[in-house]
């Protein structure tokens, strides 16, 4: 059974399988993967979508983080 707000559609197959292979592999090579941005929107939008419902609360600290900058990395 899929659930799925009404008006809402189904999350893409490569969002999915991004979201996959993140789960399956170390934190050093997550940051080596690198779809599309409509791909990590899409992804981003279902982490948040499941987050808030399973805390069934609004989280509005992920806007916040999201439209910060990147860190600068330290060697």
């Amino acid at each position: 059974m899929v659930l799925r707000r009404p008006g809402r559609r189904p999350v893409s197959e490569p969002a999915v399988r991004w979201l996959d292979d993140l789960a399956r592999i170390d934190l050093v090579a997550a940051g080596e993967l690198t779809p599309d941005r409509e791909i990590r929107r899409e992804a981003r939008s279902l982490l948040y979508g499941f987050a808030e419902f399973h805390l069934d609360r609004r989280i509005r600290s992920f806007s916040l983080l999201a439209r910060q900058p990147a860190p600068a990395l330290t060697p």
